[in-house]
This record gives structure tokens, C-alpha cells and sequence, in this order.
């Protein structure tokens, strides 16, 4: 019985993207996926979706990924999610700080054939690959940037999400 587009998400999320099981990649990712955000230099495809997930999971040995939605019709997910780690390798050209990070992102995803074939993801990841690849030309971005990585913790963005939410109800 194929597997639902929801919960072929979820379960690439959770276990591959967020659990580094990277040897599973194939399992859920066509090999001619589109990534409409793709990291000038990174390969097409399935491989591009690979070194980038190695190079994550490299750079944040204590990734994670906490989903927090997942809204599905037909073959398309929209999946609104934290990503968590300590920044302790290089990554684009970023020395490891140290910190933690703590990025709220949206992905949307088409499904086919039971393989995600197409990704559009909020994070800015052309943006920061042009700032980590041309430094001097971008000091105040890969300053903005470096910032970010410092500064964010999720104890700090967990008492705001949860002062906000108290906040509307």
C-alpha cells in the first residue's frame, strides 16, 4: 500500500533529515528531485540533496528537526518546522561558533510516485552561501549571519513561542 504524501514527509523529516539516517535518502528522495533552492556548486538531484545533508549533519553533529505542522492536499506538504543544533564544524565557509541555533523554517514538497520530487524551502540558503563564498564583498551580511548563529538558543525562542501563544489564547 503506498505511503501518504503527510505521512512520507513526516517520516523524512523525522528520520532522515533530523535523525541522520542518510543512508535512507534513496528511499525517499527521487533521484531527479528539484530543489528550487539549491547551493550554488551543489550537485542536481538526489546527490545535491545528499552533500547537502552531509555537510548539515557535519557541521551540526546535534541536528534536529521538531515539526510542528504538517498541512497536506493531494500530492503537496507544506511542513513548518524548527531546525536545532550546535554549531560545532564548518559550514559554507562558516567556522563553528559553538552556538546553537534555532531557525523556523517552511518547506513545501510535491510528492510522486511515492519520492518527494520537488522542494521549495524558506531558507535563505543561496543568500548564505553568497555571503560565506565572497566575504569581503559581504562583511555585513556574513556579520548578520554570524549573529544569528551566536545569538540564537532555543531556550530564548521557546519562552517567546510560549509567552505569544498564552498571548492569543
Amino acid at each position: 500500500m503506498p505511503v501518504e504524501p503527510k505521512e512520507l514527509c513526516r517520516s523524512f523529516m523525522e528520520k532522515v533529515l533530523g535523525g541522520g539516517e542518510l543512508d535512507r535518502i534513496d528511499e525517499f528522495v527521487s533521484p531527479d528531485v528539484v530543489e528550487h533552492e539549491e547551493v550554488p556548486g551543489q550537485p542536481p538531484g538526489r546527490d545535491g540533496v545528499r552533500a547537502f545533508l552531509e555537510m548539515t549533519h557535519a557541521a551540526f553533529p546535534d541536528f534536529r528537526v521538531e515539526i510542528e505542522q504538517l498541512l497536506a492536499e493531494g500530492d503537496t506538504v507544506v511542513i513548518r518546522s524548527r531546525f536545532l543544533g550546535t554549531h560545532e564544524g564548518e559550514f559554507m565557509g562558516i567556522p563553528a561558533t559553538g552556538r546553537e541555533m534555532d531557525m523556523a523554517v517552511i518547506d513545501i514538497v510535491r510528492v510522486a510516485d511515492g519520492q518527494i520530487v520537488d522542494e521549495w524551502s524558506s531558507i535563505p540558503v543561496p543568500a548564505i552561501t553568497n555571503v560565506a563564498m565572497c566575504p569581503a564583498q559581504n562583511r555585513p551580511l556574513l556579520e548578520r549571519l554570524r549573529f544569528f548563529l551566536k545569538r540564537m538558543s532555543p531556550d530564548r525562542h521557546n519562552k517567546k513561542h510560549t509567552d505569544r501563544s498564552r498571548r492569543r489564547s
